[in-house]
């Protein structure tokens, strides 16, 4: 088999608008409640849904009422009648 060549005819993309460059453009909020609601709702889910590889895909939330929780014990204790 012969090698592989690279194409000889590359198209240019940045002639071509798309979406993602078009929404820099736009206001991203439509007054300062609508800006603090935004984020206040991003920031909720980022740090308290959104699981992190950190704690290992687990969400902070869960990290935390487990750090709360009382620790269980590794062997149940044993009946003695």
């Amino acid at each position: 088999m012969g090698q592989a060549n690279p194409p000889t005819t590359l198209t240019p993309r940045a002639s071509t608008p798309s979406c993602g460059w078009n929404a820099l453009g736009q206001p991203w909020f439509l007054d300062l409640s609508d800006a603090q609601e935004k984020v206040e709702k991003w920031r909720r889910q980022y740090n308290e849904v959104r699981p992190h590889g950190a704690i290992r895909d687990r969400s902070p939330q869960i990290m935390i009422s487990r750090l709360e929780a009382p620790p269980r014990a590794a062997n149940p204790p044993e009946v003695l009648i």
